[in-house]
């Protein structure tokens, strides 16, 4: 009986350290997860942040397209108004309005 009492002692201290292996390896792979987690998390808030600005750019050149331009004489400045569509005004606010929607 004494042998059989050992060997199961060998038995247990060996899968002891099996499950300990790999208890370490998954610790390894969850550290190693979390990293990239981490690093795309990054890449993704710096993609957002250039979105952002890229729309902002965009959003600031309609806005400077559709603008009536400043000029010096008041004649000019009447002339100018006509020529300004309110219609593309109107489509401009929808444009800005949806912007304003989606960083809601």
């Amino acid at each position: 009986m004494k042998l059989f009492h050992s060997e199961s002692e060998k038995d247990h201290v060996e899968l002891e350290q099996a499950v300990s292996e790999q208890f370490e390896c998954l610790e390894e792979t969850v550290e190693a997860l979390r990293h990239r987690v981490s690093q795309r998390r990054t890449l993704l808030k710096n993609a957002e942040k250039k979105l952002q600005e890229f729309q902002d750019s965009i959003y600031a050149m309609l806005i400077e397209e559709s603008a009536p331009k400043k000029s010096a004489s008041p004649k000019e400045d009447a002339d100018d108004s006509e020529a300004f569509d309110s219609e593309e005004n109107n489509d401009l606010l929808d444009l800005l309005g949806d912007h304003e929607e989606e960083e809601a």
